[in-house]
């Protein structure tokens, strides 16, 4: 393992964290097909506890950081590097960095490299359907 890759994906009603760790060759440096990386953790706020609606809440995301990060730390998974990759703009995102740069995060932030932003770009498209009028 030469680094670990944190995906952060904020959706309107859920949050979800997925931690893969990545594998590089000398032979093939730029990690080309047969070299995928494995998902070493993964976590939503549906397995904190939170069900339907209260999984897309602020609490919901600081409480299911917390517990993936102290897992981290356990599994003794900052040994290496971590990039974050984050997906999507939302109050549960601010949340998350809050929760990064506080005293919860201060084991795992020593291990972070590079923070990025992955959200698609919405850039032309098919035509919306018409709007519902009642």
């Amino acid at each position: 393992v030469q680094s670990y890759v944190l995906h952060c994906l904020f959706n309107r009603n859920n949050t979800h964290l997925t931690l893969s760790a990545v594998y590089r060759d000398v032979a093939n440096p730029y990690n080309l097909p047969g070299q995928e990386p494995l998902k070493q953790m993964c976590m939503s706020t549906g397995q904190v506890g939170f069900k339907k609606a209260t999984r897309g809440e602020v609490e919901a995301t600081y409480r299911m950081t917390v517990q993936f990060f102290a897992k981290m730390v356990e599994r003794g998974l900052t040994d290496k590097p971590v990039e974050i990759i984050l997906r999507n703009h939302n109050r549960n995102r601010t949340m998350f960095l809050d929760v990064l740069t506080g005293r919860e995060g201060a084991r795992v932030r020593k291990c972070v490299t590079r923070v990025t932003d992955g959200t698609r770009l919405r850039h032309g498209g098919v035509r919306p359907p018409a709007r519902r009028r009642l």
